[in-house]
């Protein structure tokens, strides 16, 4: 069986690097993953490419103006390589999926990664892209989404009933614990530990870097040897950097721009945090859990679905400065703490969220399809 991943890019995000997990999964069966972009380029293409996965990308990039040219390049890609199903991730390529399964008779399913399922543009487009994929999803033999808070909101949004949707959270590759940096560090008011703060995400609003740039000015009074390392690249990049060079935290604070090694920052660092403002299935953390790294974040119905206070992870209160010192504070002095919320988180993603076990959940709901869809034929 051949699926059809449609995707507008393959740039390192949360949705991204969800279906960069799942293709790379080990115990693929009789599954065949081919990837189709409509935008060239991005982070995570070579890395795919590396695992024997086909992606099949444009010269250039075909926006929505130029719908006519997507159609017909993604038609083309699936009658070349004898396409069985389409699995579309998002909104805009979601009503890509429709037109062509309409036209091709291919099941559809649809990945819903967020609250926010549809496009930021004007009014007039929102509200036009709101109807597409209404359409879409109710065409879709499956809309899956990462969350039961999700689904939630999909429901509600796009009016679908339970039987249209399958939850099915986010996988990560698990590193090898023997790769894991398991002696966690011991800090002391007097000794000169340097402790290293990370964060992994795009630099736009809903991430929250602002605040945590503000909470490291006072996190230096008490730690004079903390360093914070920001991940990812976005609008709000310049921004941040003018924020940290008028707080003084020059010193203290790393932005890495876009970088395709997260693992490589995510084994050396020591605490991680996440400060957004909205998360569907929080696949950062669950990288950072994986490698055994404590994590600290808001408390928001995306990251309260993996963070489980004082077991698996530590909750402040979203936009409470305060409250995240209070608790970065806590975490670093309580050792105790750290190896239990560790060990457990870790324990969690090895069970729960693994790419392996986010693949085998979508493997049978491909082949359940394809059943349908053969008894449909017959």
């Amino acid at each position: 069986m051949k699926v059809l991943h449609l995707i507008n890019n393959l740039k390192r995000e949360g949705a991204q690097v969800m279906v960069s997990n799942l293709v790379a999964a080990k115990n693929k069966d009789n599954v065949e993953y081919i990837i189709c972009v409509r935008q060239p380029g991005g982070a995570l293409t070579e890395k795919i490419k590396q695992q024997g996965v086909m992606v099949i990308e444009p010269s250039s990039y075909f926006g929505f103006r130029q719908l006519y040219k997507s159609i017909f390049f993604i038609k083309k890609a699936c009658k070349d390589n004898h396409i069985d199903c389409i699995h579309a991730h998002m909104a805009d390529a979601a009503v890509l999926g429709w037109i062509v399964c309409g036209q091709l008779k291919l099941p559809l399913i649809i990945s819903h990664h967020g609250h926010d399922i549809l496009l930021k543009c004007s009014v007039i487009c929102r509200f036009v892209y709101y109807l597409l994929l209404n359409f879409s999803a109710r065409y879709a033999a499956m809309n899956t989404v990462v969350s039961h808070s999700v689904s939630d909101r999909v429901r509600k949004l796009l009016f679908l009933s339970r039987a249209q949707i399958q939850v099915i959270s986010n996988g990560v590759q698990i590193p090898d614990i023997s790769l894991v940096r398991l002696d966690l560090y011991v800090y002391e008011a007097a000794c000169d530990t340097v402790l290293k703060l990370v964060t992994v995400g795009r630099l736009v609003s809903l991430k929250g870097h602002k605040q945590l740039i503000q909470a490291m000015s006072q996190l230096v009074n008490r730690f004079p040897n903390i360093g914070l390392t920001i991940v990812g690249g976005g609008e709000l990049e310049h921004e941040l950097r003018q924020l940290t060079i008028n707080l003084g935290l020059e010193k203290h604070i790393h932005f890495t721009g876009a970088i395709d090694q997260v693992s490589d920052i995510l084994k050396q660092s020591d605490l991680y945090i996440s400060t957004s403002t909205s998360e569907g299935m929080p696949v950062s953390i669950l990288e950072a859990m994986s490698w055994c790294i404590p994590v600290i974040a808001s408390d928001i119905p995306g990251n309260r679905s993996v963070v489980r206070p004082q077991d698996t992870g530590v909750l402040y209160e979203l936009n409470n400065i305060g409250d995240l010192v209070s608790k970065v504070i806590n975490v670093v002095s309580d050792r105790n703490l750290r190896v239990k919320i560790t060990q457990r988180a870790r324990l969690m993603v090895e069970q729960e969220y693994s790419s392996e076990v986010a693949e085998q959940a979508y493997q049978e709901l491909y082949y359940k399809l394809d059943a349908k869809q053969v008894m449909s034929v017959t």
